[in-house]
C-alpha cells in the first residue's frame, strides 16, 4: 500500500518517494507485477493537503498482432487534493458525498494506493503492439498471409456463383 505520513507536518512542501510490490495494493490489475512507485510532492497549505507526482509500474502485456509477450512501463500523473476536517463534521455529514476527498485530522497516513491503481490502469494502452512490430505493417510481419489473401482476391472474382451462370448467357441490345 502507498502511505504518506501527515500526522504533526506543518505548512509546506514536503518531497514523496514511495514504493511497493504490487501485490499489495488491493485489487490491483494482474498485468502490473513488481515495484509501484509514486514519486512527487506534497504541500500542505492550512486544512488543505495537495499531493502531485508521477506513478509508474512495469506491465506484463501479449501483443494483439503476434501474441509475444513482452514488458511496458505504464507511467501516470496524479493530482490529488484534499481537506483536514475535524471530528465534529465527520458525524454531521456521514451521508453527503463530495467531490473533495475529505480526511480526518486525526488521521496519521493518506492512503493513495486505490487513486494509483485507478489511474495505471487507465493508462494500460487499448491497443497492446510490441515495440518490435509497432511500425509494421500486418503483411510485413505474416507474409505467407497477404500472399493468401491476394490469391483469394483474384479468385473472388473469377468464380461465378451457380446460381447466377445463366444469366451469363442472356443476351442484351
Amino acid at each position: 500500500m502507498i502511505k504518506i505520513y501527515i500526522q504533526g507536518l506543518k505548512d509546506g512542501e514536503y518531497p514523496i518517494d514511495s514504493r511497493c510490490q504490487a501485490s499489495e495494493i488491493p485489487d490491483m490489475f494482474p498485468e502490473f507485477e513488481g515495484n509501484v512507485q509514486f514519486s512527487g510532492f506534497m504541500k500542505i497549505i492550512g486544512k488543505r493537503i495537495y499531493i502531485e507526482g508521477k506513478a509508474s509500474s512495469n506491465a506484463d502485456l501479449v501483443c494483439d498482432r503476434t501474441l509475444a509477450k513482452f514488458k511496458k512501463l505504464i507511467e501516470a500523473e496524479i493530482k490529488i487534493d484534499f481537506l483536514l476536517k475535524g471530528n465534529s463534521i465527520r458525524d454531521k455529514n456521514k451521508d453527503v458525498q463530495e467531490e473533495i476527498r475529505a480526511i480526518y485530522e486525526d488521521e496519521k497516513y493518506i492512503d493513495i494506493s486505490a487513486i494509483v491503481r485507478e489511474e495505471l490502469a487507465l493508462h494500460l494502452p487499448m491497443r497492446r503492439i510490441a515495440p518490435e512490430f509497432e511500425n509494421k505493417e500486418l503483411d510485413e510481419i505474416y507474409p505467407e498471409l497477404a500472399q493468401k489473401e491476394s490469391y483469394k482476391a483474384k479468385d473472388k472474382f473469377n468464380i461465378i456463383d451457380e446460381r447466377w451462370a445463366p444469366l451469363k448467357n442472356i443476351k442484351i441490345n
